[in-house]
């Protein structure tokens, strides 16, 4: 018989194929919703008529990954983090929290690391 004595633990049991991303057209969840599961990147919210109209969000990401909100379409512009912790968290009113309220305009998945460090760079 073969044994692990690799345990499941908080850091390893959420799976990045299990992750999601909730948009919400008004804050505190209110209005249309869409969700987004990785590993779909959409580069213009146009696609999802979500296009500058995101006011509250909801995620649930495993650690090491991160989705980032751009500013701009095809993955441009400032953008805003969010963290995988494993857990769901959320942001009420977007634009009150990270001041970022009916700005965004697409998104994408990112292993945390170098593709991070890649957007910070070049923007």
């Amino acid at each position: 018989m073969i044994s692990s004595s690799r345990s499941l633990t908080k850091e390893n049991s959420f799976s990045i194929n299990d992750a999601w991303v909730k948009l919400y057209e008004y804050d505190n969840f209110k209005g249309r919703e869409t969700t987004i599961k990785y590993p779909r990147n959409i580069r213009n919210f146009k696609e999802v008529n979500f296009h500058n109209k995101v006011s509250s969000v909801k995620w649930k990401i495993p650690i090491g990954w991160k989705v980032l909100l751009f500013e701009h379409d095809s993955h441009s512009g400032e953008f805003v983090v969010l963290e995988g912790t494993n857990e769901e968290r959320s942001y009420t009113d977007i634009k009150r929290q990270i001041g970022r309220g009916d700005e965004t305009s697409s998104l994408k998945w990112v292993l945390s690391g170098l593709d991070l460090i890649e957007y910070q760079l070049r923007n």
